[in-house]
């Protein structure tokens, strides 16, 4: 719960800011439980039935796309056909990136192609 309030009054800064805001920093656990409610009710009526049957269908299908393709060529051939940045070198993932464009706190480390981020 301590994270909860955290970042309700980060995000808030006051708890003047939304009255619902205040009420749930007055009781987390409940807030948190509302919440949570809420956001099962919405995908129960807005998601479940009409959504998700065909985002599961694509994402088995990309599942199976992609379990054929790190059988038959590799993991190399998987990640770099998720994202050419990625590179599978020495059972090793690495993000590739222009030095000038690597989040914060990333660390650099050299890689077989260009720069990568860890």
């Amino acid at each position: 719960m301590d994270v909860v309030v955290a970042d309700l009054r980060a995000t808030y800064r006051t708890e003047d800011a939304l009255p619902v805001v205040a009420r749930g920093l007055a009781d987390p656990a409940d807030f948190l439980a509302r919440l949570a409610d809420a956001v099962d009710a919405y995908w129960r009526t807005c998601l479940a039935a009409y959504w998700w049957p065909r985002v599961q269908t694509i994402l088995e299908t990309d599942l199976a796309h992609q379990a054929r393709v790190l059988a038959e060529q590799g993991a190399g051939a998987l990640f770099s056909g998720l994202d050419p940045r990625l590179v599978w070198s020495d059972e090793h993932l690495s993000l590739t990136r222009p030095p000038d464009t690597a989040p914060p706190g990333l660390r650099m480390t050299s890689a077989s192609q260009g720069a990568a981020w860890s």
